[in-house]
């Protein structure tokens, strides 16, 4: 063995030396300490963020719980407020059955979101997560479905009513029409009268034309033309074929003042039936706007 091997075996500590084991058991013991370091950090970071995922999901629960609970509110408000309105609207009818008032519409779009909303599951998973037990399930569904009921009834009524709207006014259309042809046939039998010497049938129509004349002012008031023109030259009319003169305009007028007649009553028996109709409707949404209030105390309740 040459000197420099001696050297080199010198510089190196024996495997057998406590030198030796004590360093490895220095850089062993460092290493081991050195790893469960990086693991309690590694498992501390994990905790921190599933602590702060979970705030999060519970952060969000909270925010889709509240965001239901006012459209709830919503959509509680808005039905009464549409129940009243109809009320309103039979009212004035039972009032007044010629002139149809108008019906006041509100927005549906909280009952829509409740009623047609893609995140219902959503909502139910946090409510369920809020309110535990057997009935929230139940009860989730209960109020789903009496906004369902009450959104649905809501959104044929524009519909409705613009057809009672159209009916009506083809009704008095009809009855405006009636008179323009009753009044240009009276005109025409008038006219062919001798002012100086007018036939018994001619004075007896005349009393009727002189209080149509003194009593008009509104040529849109239906009312008026039934009292004063419809009724009374359709009374005289009979009267007069009785008795004193029977010709074929005093018969066309009598037919045509008829109807007219039966015209100004199917007007008043058509919004009557109106009125009816959403009189009628209303203790069926009542009950499901008192429904819905029971079923969603726990949602009106909730607090963040």
């Amino acid at each position: 063995m040459n000197l420099l091997s001696l050297i080199l075996l010198d510089a190196v500590p024996s495997i057998t030396s406590c030198e030796y084991w004590k360093g490895v058991l220095q850089n062993g013991w460092g290493c081991t300490l050195g790893s469960f370091a990086a693991i309690a950090a590694s498992y501390g970071i994990y905790q921190i963020t599933n602590r702060n995922a979970r705030r999060d999901k519970e952060r969000e629960a909270q925010d889709i719980l509240l965001y239901f609970k006012g459209t709830v509110m919503n959509a509680i408000n808005i039905s009464k407020q549409q129940v009243q309105n109809l009320e309103t609207y039979y009212k004035q009818i039972e009032i007044n059955d010629i002139t149809l008032p108008l019906l006041s519409f509100l927005p549906l779009y909280n009952l829509k979101r409740i009623a047609e909303g893609d995140s219902m599951d959503r909502i139910l998973v946090a409510y369920i997560r809020q309110f535990p037990g057997k009935s929230s399930v139940k009860e989730f569904g209960k109020l789903i479905s009496e906004v369902e009921y009450l959104y649905g009834q809501f959104l044929l009524l524009p519909d409705e009513m613009r057809l009672t709207l159209d009916y009506d006014h083809e009704r008095k259309t009809e009855y405006q029409r009636l008179f323009k042809d009753s009044f240009a046939l009276l005109g025409e039998y008038m006219l062919r009268q001798n002012p100086a010497a007018p036939t018994p049938a001619a004075k007896e129509i005349e009393g009727v034309t002189n209080e149509f004349a003194a009593h008009h002012s509104d040529n849109y008031d239906i009312e008026f033309y039934n009292r004063y023109f419809f009724e009374p030259l359709n009374d005289t009319l009979v009267a007069v074929m009785s008795g004193i003169e029977i010709n074929q305009i005093f018969i066309q007028l009598a037919q045509m003042t008829r109807n007219g007649k039966q015209q100004f009553n199917f007007i008043k028996s058509e919004n009557r039936h109106s009125a009816q109709n959403i009189k009628e409707l209303i203790p069926g949404l009542k009950n499901a706007i008192n429904e819905l209030e029971k079923v969603a105390t726990n949602i009106l309740a909730f607090e963040q």
